[in-house]
């Protein structure tokens, strides 16, 4: 079904979804993940997930499966790569509202 895997996790700092990549560091970008090929490879990235859990860099590593695409194979994991769904509500800015209800007063 897919042609590699990633490991993915979360950081414990800013919660983004991160990657492993092939020189052992953290990534938000999924195209720089390390691609895992085969079970040396898998059983490696496992290891190194779990130091990052034990060190408190990363919390529920998991694999993810990537299909022929490049895309990963299941809708979650393609909504976890490009971020959330819904954007935040917009920040107001009480200042201006404050200096326009004033200046709309008289």
């Amino acid at each position: 079904m897919s042609n590699f895997q990633v490991m993915a996790g979360n950081d414990l700092r800013s919660g983004r979804v991160v990657y492993l990549t092939a020189d052992g560091n953290w990534t938000a970008r999924f195209l720089l993940a390390s691609q895992l090929t085969n079970d040396e490879a898998v059983a490696a990235a496992e290891e190194h997930a779990s130091q990052a859990v034990a060190s408190d860099h990363v919390v529920d590593p998991y694999l993810v499966n990537v299909v022929d695409d490049g895309k990963p194979a299941h809708i979650r994991e393609r909504i976890r790569r490009t971020g959330p769904t819904c954007l935040p509500p917009p920040t107001v800015d009480h200042d201006s509202l404050a200096a326009a209800a004033s200046m709309a007063a008289g």
